[in-house]
Order: C-alpha cells, then structure tokens, then sequence
C-alpha cells in the first residue's frame, strides 16, 4: 500500500532562479523555492556547525537588484547534506508577523525571480 504526501503549505511555492538568495548573521543561502508564507533554502557555503535558530532573513535577487529585508520568520526545517566530505545546510522558514508593507515587498520580490 503507498502513503499518501499532505500538502501542508497555504499557497504553492515557486521554484527561485539560482539568482536568488537568503542572507541573515549565519548563513548564505541560495532559494530553491518561495511563496507568500514562506522560503526553502540551500546553504552556499559548508559549515561544519550547527544551525542556530532564524529568526530574521532578507532576500536578494542578485541579478535585478531588488532586496526584502528584516522579514521575521521562525525555522520550520533543517536538514544537513554531505558532499564530497563537505556539510552544507538545507532548510525552510515560514515568514511571521509582516507589515503590510513587507508583504508589499515580498510579493513584488517573487514576481521578479
């Protein structure tokens, strides 16, 4: 018999362009995906520590210029890869408490990736 998966999120997420990044205090990160509630991310650099907790991002498309930042957000996933004995850093936020304003900005970020 097979599982059946439960979407749980509100919206669909769109797939990023490799352009797109997620920068806060502890990590660098590519965006694999996004939405309206929130983003799944792959780290750039290899760290070899674990991940404190995010608690705020901003988001940056390299290629267009536009930025969001200071979105709160809590963590909902973390998942550690090994590479070629390098460890880098998978995981997903869900944004939390944003203005009017930052809501703005987000969607106008997600229509340019």
């Amino acid at each position: 018999m097979g599982t059946t998966h439960r979407e749980r999120r509100r919206t669909q997420r769109l797939e990023a362009m490799t352009y797109a990044l997620s920068v806060n205090e502890e990590i660098l990160a590519e965006i694999i995906d996004i939405s309206n509630y929130g983003i799944s991310c792959r780290s750039l650099l290899t760290n070899d520590k674990p991940l404190l907790p995010i608690t705020e991002i901003g988001l940056l498309n390299c290629e267009s210029g536009s930025s969001v930042e200071n979105l709160s957000c809590r963590m909902v996933r973390v998942a550690y890869e090994t590479i070629d004995k390098k460890t880098f850093v998978n995981f997903s936020v869900e944004f939390q408490n944003l203005t009017t304003y930052q809501r703005s900005k987000l969607d106008q970020f997600i229509k340019t990736t």
